[in-house]
């Protein structure tokens, strides 16, 4: 009898654990064009020729607007995407914790661009005008705060003046004598290879991370969390050959931005050369930075809690390797 019921125990256990496969059939992956998909390329071009990871399939779909990807994770159409760091505090409140943050993919990619010579020092931008994209974005939330951090006062210091896009920013940058502009990568490099006296005047995330002792951190990457949940090990392989990728990226400037122009991740190879060096793409396990994150999405909330959906995630925000 005894034996019996530990032969029936174990066959338990066994359809138990079928059922929770740790691999998915197929895994669906959206990234952003610009600095957030850099990280991937490896992946995305070898996914042409191979597109399993064990027996996993991977599908990556290339969206050229965050609300494309947030549309598409919450359909369901992606199990996980590389999105701006807010996005992925709106995507957990928005959905009472279904989806996890993974990984960093990006620090910090904006910098102050001048047409001339007049700003040397981030106080030099008192009284100056400031031309930017995106309103209410990561960026625009980081450079205010890292304004107030050295005693500037973003509404009565500066000028802020919001243009629709950031080619709108950067075009004013390279045809304006003495322009200013906040810029993300690539539009930096667009603009100093544009004009000779455009130069880059400040590097905002150094300024940031010096004066407030925690890391600018732009884009994560985010999984929907009852995915992650059935299927760790689809999860955290494709997070090993993600790291992997992006020490790719960062030891071979010149392929890698050669595959960047090829899936249309920035416009050309020559540009993607110059500004892979400036977009600081990083792998780091969201859990080991959940400190540095928090204390971000905290700057977030204190301008505009609807900038992270309402309040800061907590410690079940963070996906456990």
């Amino acid at each position: 009898m005894k034996k019996i019921i530990a032969v029936m125990l174990a066959i338990g256990l066994l359809f138990g654990f079928a059922g929770c496969k740790a691999q998915s059939d197929a895994f669906n992956v959206g990234t952003l064009k610009g600095p957030s998909g850099i990280g991937m390329i490896k992946m995305i071009s070898d996914n042409a020729t191979d597109n399993k990871i064990g027996n996993t399939a991977i599908n990556f779909t290339i969206s050229g607007a965050p609300d494309e990807i947030v549309a598409k994770l919450l359909s369901g159409e992606l199990d996980a995407a590389a999105v701006p760091m807010n996005t992925a505090a709106i995507l957990y409140n928005k959905t009472n914790g279904g989806f996890v943050i993974a990984s960093v993919n990006t620090l910090g990619v904006i910098y102050v661009v001048e047409n001339g010579s007049s700003v040397n020092d981030i106080a030099d931008l008192a009284g100056k005008t400031i031309y930017m994209g995106g309103k209410g974005s990561t960026a625009d939330i980081a450079f205010r705060y890292t304004l107030s951090l050295y005693g500037l006062n973003p509404d009565t210091d500066v000028t802020i003046v919001y243009t629709a896009e950031h080619a709108e920013a950067a075009a004013y940058a390279a045809s304006t004598p003495g322009g200013i502009a906040l810029l993300p990568e690539p539009y930096v490099t667009s603009v100093t290879m544009k004009n000779a006296n455009a130069r880059v005047a400040l590097d905002i995330t150094q300024l940031y991370e010096s004066k407030s002792g925690s890391s600018l951190m732009m884009t994560a990457f985010v999984v929907n969390k009852e995915f992650a949940d059935n299927y760790p090990g689809t999860v955290n392989a494709f997070l090993k050959k993600y790291s992997d990728s992006v020490d790719y990226v960062n030891s071979d400037v010149a392929d890698a931005a050669a595959l960047v122009a090829q899936y249309g991740i920035l416009p050309s190879a020559e540009v993607a050369a110059k500004a892979i060096p400036n977009c600081n793409i990083i792998f780091e396990y969201a859990s080991d930075k959940q400190a540095d994150i928090t204390a971000l999405l905290n700057v977030f909330y204190n301008y505009n809690p609807s900038s992270v959906g309402g309040s800061v995630p907590g410690d079940d925000f963070f996906y456990e390797k």
